[in-house]
């Protein structure tokens, strides 16, 4: 395994975590919503796919990933900025699923691998935007959990 694997590996088990805890306190429940040592592998692969994406979402909005060190200024992304990263998340995440067979339906049902939230992230509800928003927001910090930052270029 290289660094470069470590480190993403690292950062999607923080993926993980956060979404796991953000989850447990509006006291929701589902198939992700468990500790990651519980997660099925298609899960674990998805957060590693979202870390592994991270690089990409960052170049869109002219910011790159830098390590840790010396007194570091907060990264605060804009309003703009969350909202864009979050449908680009969004786009990320319905690609990976369907290039895993899920399609549309309204009442989501894994073992059929269909799932309510492949629509045009414009079409979710707020609490599904929210979870794109969600993921986007905590990228500094899940950065700076593993030693690293984000820079603008």
């Amino acid at each position: 395994m290289s660094i470069h694997e470590d480190i993403v590996g690292l950062i999607a088990r923080t993926i993980h975590d956060n979404y796991y805890a953000i989850q447990l306190s509006r006291g929701e429940t589902g198939p992700a919503v468990v500790p990651w040592d519980q997660l099925t592998q298609d899960k674990r692969d998805a957060n590693l796919a979202q870390a592994g994406d991270i690089g990409r979402k960052l170049s869109l909005i002219k910011a790159t990933v830098a390590p840790l060190v010396g007194p570091v200024e907060p990264f605060d992304f804009t309003s703009a900025e969350l909202v864009q990263l979050a449908e680009v998340e969004h786009d990320r995440w319905v690609a990976e699923r369907k290039s895993q067979g899920f399609r549309y339906g309204p009442v989501r049902d894994d073992a059929k691998k269909i799932h309510n939230s492949m629509k045009p992230y414009a079409e979710l509800s707020p609490a599904e935007q929210q979870k794109d928003i969600d993921a986007i927001s905590g990228i500094p910090k899940l950065l700076a959990d593993v030693g690293l930052r984000i820079v603008r270029l």
